[in-house]
């Protein structure tokens, strides 16, 4: 079985083959300290465009967006107004409700990746299936049930916001279709078909036909469909939240970009406007917190894309969508469909990439959403003529293994991080948040989450060897899901 797991757990291997190739490309290993002592003179973050339908449909806003000017002091300051620093601004303020908590966001919460997914919380969590793989093998099914059921808590933490704050996030309870497409995607839905029988989760095999009776889609020939996740407006539940915070105390700061960090006792703050001292520092920047110092060559930013249709008719609902599950394949690189509250068909994902220095990518005009049509219009005929309404691109921070972190670092052990989801962050950003709030408050960690704890990911060679490993990975992963 050991043998079998590597052969199938395809998405596990994307990071051993992006490693490699990294690896070969640089000719050297990877040494070098996670922290970049010297921390950059000047905020690197680059300008993120705050668009995308999901920002588009999110009629509230967080705050009056004013940035925060003048010298200030705080017990604690979140950098990052996405899934995880929102999550830790609740947390803290649930837990600490007298102190003094801000969260500066350098554009509007949700402007990074966090407001520019698909909006599928997923059960699970990048990196674990080889820990699983691991326990499964050592004859521990019930440790491996544990980590799958423990890494997925993300998405019971959103649901209880939800149903016991009453957030607003369009939450639709969902089975995710997941069909094969090449004879080795449909190795891997075998197994994963197996492991779930093993593991006592309740998926499902889908023929054709009964995927037909789903979804009117041509080319899925099959589905596994696995319960326990969800469809949401990400960037309503990032406003929805951040609001519910705010009620509590919080103070969130838009348009208020993070210049510097001066790490010691008292941590200082600079702002474009200002200074913030504060004992505590949480870093919520997933792809741009080597921007402040922090996992230098440790996570990178990798571009994802999407669209969205105009609105369909209730007819065309009626005749594409039975339900309302996701659907996917299963491919390295993969391709997704959703319906969103209003009717509209998101698609996304199909490919990934990163440019030279991990520059940020605008979308405007990337090639990527021509072939992004043309699947719709394959997938979808019925409605090859309905308009493109919207399209975005959201910055994923990856590691080369895929596998997160959360921690604390500093001199003064005071800086505290989350992140490197490697594009799986609804659900987990929600969990980190709840994970940073139990660090600061001196609580103990579930051992479960040692496999994330202080984690130090593999170091990354630089330019140009990135974007070479980069281009031999992708060029491999597209091969790989033709096979």
């Amino acid at each position: 079985m050991a043998q079998e797991k590597r052969k199938l757990s395809r998405r596990t291997f994307v990071a051993g083959t992006c490693g490699t190739a990294l690896g070969l490309a640089a000719g050297i290993g990877g040494t070098k300290c996670f922290v970049d002592k010297s921390m950059p003179p000047e905020n690197q973050i680059p300008s993120v465009p705050a668009d995308g339908f999901w920002i588009e449909s999110a009629t509230s806003r967080l705050t009056d967006r004013i940035p925060l000017r003048g010298n200030h002091k705080a017990d604690v300051v979140i950098v990052g107004g996405g899934f995880t620093g929102i999550s830790t601004a609740f947390h803290l303020s649930e837990a600490f409700p007298n102190r003094r908590i801000l969260l500066l966001e350098a554009n509007i919460a949700g402007a990074g990746a966090s407001g520019k997914n698909h909006g599928l919380a997923i059960e699970g969590m990048s990196g674990i299936q080889p820990i699983m793989d691991e326990w499964i093998a050592k004859e521990r099914v019930d440790k491996a049930r544990e980590v799958w059921e423990k890494a997925s808590s993300g998405i019971k933490i959103i649901e209880k916001l939800v149903r016991e704050h009453n957030v607003d996030c369009d939450w639709v309870p969902v089975d995710m279709l997941a069909s094969p497409l090449t004879p080795g995607q449909e190795e891997r839905c075998t197994y994963l078909q197996r492991q779930h029988e093993l593991l006592g989760i309740d998926s499902k095999w889908l023929s054709e036909n009964e995927v037909a009776q789903r979804i009117s889609i041509k080319g899925f020939r099959g589905a596994l469909a696995v319960p326990g996740g969800a469809m949401l407006n990400p960037e309503k539940l990032i406003l929805s939240v951040g609001e519910l915070s705010k009620k509590r105390g919080v103070e969130v700061y838009e348009n208020t970009p993070v210049m510097k960090i001066e790490p010691g006792s008292q941590v200082k703050v600079h702002l474009q406007y200002g200074t913030v001292q504060t004992p505590t520092l949480i870093l919520a920047t997933n792809a741009y917190t080597s921007n402040l110092g922090l996992f230098k060559q440790r996570i990178i930013p990798v571009h994802s894309h999407s669209l969205v249709t105009a609105p369909l008719t209730d007819h065309q609902v009626k005749s594409l969508w039975k339900g309302r599950e996701p659907i996917s394949d299963l491919a390295n690189m993969f391709l997704d469909f959703r319906l969103t509250a209003d009717n509209r068909v998101l698609c996304g994902g199909k490919d990934g990439f990163y440019y030279y220095g991990g520059s940020v990518d605008t979308g405007k005009g990337h090639p990527i959403y021509n072939a992004l049509v043309q699947s719709l219009r394959n997938h979808f005929p019925a409605i090859s003529d309905i308009p493109v309404t919207h399209h975005w691109v959201g910055t994923v921070g990856v590691t080369l293994d895929m596998v997160p972190t959360v921690g604390v670092v500093g001199p003064h052990q005071n800086i505290f991080f989350g992140g490197g989801h490697s594009g799986h962050g609804i659900g987990p950003g929600f969990l980190f948040g709840k994970l940073l709030s139990q660090l600061y408050a001196g609580e103990t960690i579930d051992p479960v989450f040692e496999f994330a704890l202080n984690r130090k990911p593999p170091w990354i060679p630089p330019e140009p060897f990135t974007s070479a490993g980069f281009a031999l990975a992708r060029r491999y992963m597209h091969w790989q899901d033709k096979q």
